[in-house]
């Protein structure tokens, strides 16, 4: 299985990136507009690792209990069950310092259904060559962007 790279570009820094990938918070939710509230629980957070159920309300609902690990410069979740999604489904984020200041980098989604609900997901997400991907993950980088740039001023 291939997995689908979106490059991407942002003023805010690439700790602050990576810190909202991996924010386990009840915060969540708001830094990745994407995700239910009522379906995200943080099972258990460690050191560079979590255990989360996390999912959408879209198509009447999708979740999957992923586990998270991370470095200072990349991270990824692995699906581990879910309602849509193989087991060992995954996706990565990879930053690093932009010339000139920012962060740029890629996020590859590497997901594979389990149900015909999760191969038409994963379909129109094929389909669409990264761009349901770049505009969730667009979402969220303008909040952080727009996060500092409240906090400079």
């Amino acid at each position: 299985m291939k997995g689908l790279k979106v490059a991407f570009r942002t003023t805010a820094p690439p700790d602050r990136v990576l810190s909202a990938f991996v924010d386990f918070s009840d915060r969540r939710p708001e830094l990745w507009p994407n995700l239910s509230r009522t379906l995200y629980r943080a099972h258990d957070v460690g050191d560079g690792w979590a255990e989360v159920t996390e999912g959408s309300d879209v198509f009447r609902g999708i979740w999957a209990r992923e586990r998270y690990e991370w470095s200072t410069t990349q991270a990824e979740g692995r699906v581990l069950e879910s309602n849509v999604f193989r087991p060992g489904s995954s996706y990565r984020l990879v930053v690093r310092a932009a010339e000139g200041g920012g962060t740029e980098g890629e996020v590859v989604w590497n997901k594979a259904g389990s149900t015909l609900k999760g191969r038409i997901i994963v379909r129109m997400i094929r389909m669409s060559r990264g761009r349901i991907v770049a505009k969730q993950f667009g979402q969220t980088l303008a909040l952080l962007e727009e996060e500092a740039a409240a906090g400079a001023s």
